[in-house]
């Protein structure tokens, strides 16, 4: 509590005052996630808030307006699963406290498309070439797999095979 008296050539003004509302936290291990995943969003409340509530806003305009969050929340954690500025309001009753936003980025997954050469039914002995087209945040990693196992040092966008099996690529973008 601050107490404010104010006074001018020897005359002393009512006194006021206010309380000063310690902020409260919002937080997050990671905020870049991948498309179809989410990030779960934690609340703290200030020191000395009675038994809180606790509301989540999502802002898609850089902060300029927040609207009420919709989705998965127990309250305290919040599971952010778009891009956008998270914060927390939080409020006991009688005081009202309203968190720093965070960013959150998902980020959209690579898109693949497995092309061969030849295209047909080829006679053992005869190389395949694999090779997957992808899209999505540069650098694209490659990782190739025979019937699950990874190839090692198969990491080209294009993979030549001898022998018959299920042939698999994952691709990783730079944002994971």
């Amino acid at each position: 509590l601050y107490r404010v008296e104010i006074t001018k050539d020897g005359c002393t003004g009512k006194s006021a005052s206010t309380n000063v509302i310690p902020p409260s936290s919002a937080s997050a291990a990671s905020t870049n996630v991948c498309q179809d995943e989410s990030v779960t969003l934690t609340a703290q409340a200030p020191v000395g808030f009675g038994t809180p509530t606790y509301q989540w806003e999502v802002s898609t305009d850089n902060g300029t307006s927040f609207t009420n969050a919709s989705g998965t929340s127990d309250g305290v954690n919040y599971s952010a699963a778009s891009t956008g500025q998270y914060r927390v309001v939080i409020s006991d009753g009688a005081l009202t406290s309203v968190s720093c936003a965070i960013s959150v980025t998902v980020n959209a997954k690579p898109v693949i498309s497995l092309t061969s050469a030849p295209a047909s039914t080829v006679c053992a002995g005869t190389t395949v070439t694999i090779t997957a087209a992808a899209t999505g945040d540069a650098p694209l990693e490659f990782q190739w797999n025979q019937d699950g196992v990874p190839l090692g040092g198969e990491t080209a966008s294009a993979v030549n095979v001898l022998m018959g099996g299920n042939y698999s690529v994952k691709v990783t973008s730079a944002k994971g």
